[in-house]
């Protein structure tokens, strides 16, 4: 049961919150229930990664003894935090070959049913996106984006890899709808980033190297043509440079100005409390105080659009430390390029990247799109350097 609720829940990442959250209710149990204490402890001490994700969830908790936070701030921090154990459930639990294909899968047919909502949208208004609401499905854009990003990734990776022709057919028109959602159906820039980004990290891990560099330069060709062609991208990147242009530290709602601003009094925070940080739930208190306009302050004191800068003005210097070493291992996992490791490597390098202007384990949208995969991208590759013990 648990092995499938992870399957669930890689499935409803772009599609249901409540789906999510009663996939990862299931995968607790299923790990409590199942027992296997001592092989679940041996495969947990070999996962680096996940074993420093306990122990930095754990000093995030511990913050709650000195925080500035209120006690909604706070209820509201741990309500997220939790969903960070789930990433060593999951690794303790997906142990081969055959449920990681699973889980996969589930993602992938999860985005394909996001991708019927997105193109529905344009001759139909469904009933469910009539609001704006957290808990309605298929809720924000950009986190879609990211993810249909990661999705196309995927396509190439399975196609430059497929030898059935039907199946090379399927995968290059999955990646195709969800280019095209991702490029001109999509306004969020740092969709379009992560594309390019998790595109060009599967031709440059997978193809030889006599067709890297053509391969390479048909991508940022077809991209610069895309980029050309389509006024709907020129716009928002063009809008950008004028956002960091025209910005005004006291009164700048843009969302370049804006993060900006927050990560300009991010920074006057951390150095108030460099090492243990204000404590869990404290930024929206602590934000208030940098923060003249009240309207500006609806939108920057919840949280500072930069994973990093948000873990250092609430967990210090020892919590931003503990996270930074679980990226680093996660990324050591996969030292040596070849087709297991592609996928792991795009989520996260699409996960850094994208910590850089959001905060992609805080925000909700976020949350449920990363926990899951950064599990899948902490476990061993078959011909990786270490091998997971195999429960009995």
């Amino acid at each position: 049961m648990a092995r499938w609720s992870v399957v669930l829940m890689c499935f409803s990442l772009p599609t249901s919150r409540s789906l999510f959250s009663l996939a990862g209710i299931l995968v607790l149990m299923g790990l409590i229930i199942e027992g296997k204490w001592q092989e679940k402890w041996a495969l947990l001490k070999q996962n680096t990664p996940a074993l420093t994700v306990i122990v930095m969830l754990a000093w995030f908790y511990l913050t709650a003894l000195w925080t500035q936070g209120n006690p909604t701030t706070l209820d509201y921090g741990a309500s997220v935090h939790w969903k960070l154990l789930l990433i060593p459930a999951i690794v303790v639990l997906i142990v081969d070959e055959r449920w990681k294909t699973r889980c996969w899968q589930g993602f992938a047919v999860g985005m394909l049913v996001l991708l019927v909502h997105v193109y529905a949208l344009l001759v139909i208004d469904l009933p469910w996106t009539s609001t704006n609401k957290p808990d309605m499905v298929f809720y924000n854009p950009l986190p879609q984006s990211v993810g249909l990003s990661i999705f196309c990734a995927l396509c190439l990776s399975q196609f430059i890899g497929a030898t059935s022709r039907a199946r090379r057919c399927w995968l290059l028109a999955g990646f195709v709808t969800a280019s095209l959602a991702v490029l001109t159906i999509s306004q969020q820039r740092l969709g379009y980033l992560m594309w390019a980004a998790g595109c060009l990290l599967v031709l440059i891990i997978q193809l030889k190297p006599k067709h890297r560099a053509w391969s390479l330069a048909v991508t940022l060709g077809l991209f610069l043509v895309i980029f050309v062609s389509n006024d709907k991208m020129q716009d928002r990147f063009g809008l950008a440079v004028k956002e960091v242009q025209t910005y005004h530290f006291e009164n700048d709602y843009t969302a370049v100005g804006g993060r900006l601003h927050m990560w300009y009094t991010s920074l006057r925070a951390i150095n108030r409390a460099p090492m243990l940080g204000h404590g869990m739930g404290s930024y929206p208190v602590v934000a208030e105080a940098y923060f003249q306009d009240e309207r500006m302050c609806i939108w920057g004191c919840r949280h500072p659009h930069n994973q990093y800068l948000f873990y250092a003005v609430e967990f210090g210097f020892i919590g931003l430390s503990l996270f930074l070493l679980v990226l680093y291992r996660a990324f050591s996992r996969h030292r040596a390029f070849n087709t297991e490791s592609t996928m792991p490597l795009v989520v996260l390098t699409v996960f850094v990247l994208s910590g850089l202007v959001d905060t992609t384990l805080w925000y909700r949208g976020f949350v449920y799109l990363f926990v899951p995969l950064l599990a899948l991208s902490m476990l061993s590759t078959r011909s990786g350097n270490s091998t997971p013990p195999q429960p009995s």
